[in-house]
């Protein structure tokens, strides 16, 4: 013989299961937050020894070329083959390559930031594009000089740049 199931309709400590389901909503946030920042750590802990082990490039090209844009298009497109796919985009850090152009009083210089295990081939699509491109590794120049002076200026508007809306009688005044 089986005993009887009984059931019985009684004092249910509601203050408990709240607390524990207060707690396990915290406990599960909490993991929640230390797993992301666990992971952001990791993919980005060697993004400064990336930026140390680059080099610069000086880009010299001759003042009367006749090069269409669309050969700048094309090494730009080129260069998008260094972009990881797949399970490394999302946990590694891309590969960064900065164009820069730096007017000065005397010329204009164009300036590629690459790190160096993708110099050669930045090299070579430079070339391929801009046959007579001069491409040269240089120290990391500096835009202020020591007895420059570096001025700036905001710019704010004169009033609100929005207006509250009319209501009431003033809508129908305006319409």
């Amino acid at each position: 013989m089986q005993p009887d199931l009984v059931v019985q309709a009684g004092n249910i400590n509601y203050t408990g299961i709240l607390l524990v389901a207060v707690l396990a909503t915290f406990v599960i946030f909490f993991l929640a937050i230390l797993g992301y920042s666990i992971f952001i750590y990791f993919k980005n802990r060697d993004r400064e020894k990336g930026s140390i082990d680059s080099v610069l490039l000086q880009v010299a090209v001759p003042r009367n070329n006749e090069t269409k844009i669309d050969v700048m298009e094309q090494l730009f497109a080129s260069l998008y083959s260094i972009k990881k796919g797949g399970w490394k985009q999302k946990y590694s850090v891309q590969p960064a390559i900065s164009f820069e152009i730096v007017a000065r009083r005397e010329d204009i210089r164009f300036y590629v930031w690459v790190p160096k295990k993708l110099q050669d081939l930045v090299e070579k699509q430079i070339n391929g594009a801009y046959s007579e491109a001069e491409v040269l590794e240089v120290d990391e120049y500096n835009v202020f000089e020591e007895t420059g002076k570096v001025a700036y200026k905001t710019l704010q508007l004169g009033k609100n740049n929005f207006y509250q809306k009319a209501i009431g009688k003033k809508k129908e005044e305006n319409l």
